[in-house]
């Protein structure tokens, strides 16, 4: 994957972007390779795009980042 590589899922109008879309779309095999395809992409489309796309992807990079954590510790929990 280049640099500056986003999932085609990110096409579509930032409004529309979710996790579980992309995760329902991304055709690859592994969670975490999926998951991995997700971050790289709104890392990208943040440090190289403008407007509602930047600031979406941000948006989602950060709420993706605050809820991982709680998610590794319920699933240790149980």
């Amino acid at each position: 994957m280049s640099e500056k590589w986003v999932h085609e899922y990110f096409n579509r109008r930032p409004s529309e972007w979710t996790i579980i879309g992309f995760l329902e779309e991304c055709d690859a095999n592994l969670f975490t390779d999926k998951i991995g395809h997700y971050l790289t992409s709104l890392k990208n489309i943040t440090e190289n795009d403008i407007g509602n796309r930047c600031k979406k992807a941000q948006e989602l990079h950060d709420r993706y980042k605050q809820a991982s954590p709680r998610i590794f510790i319920v699933k240790n929990i149980y």
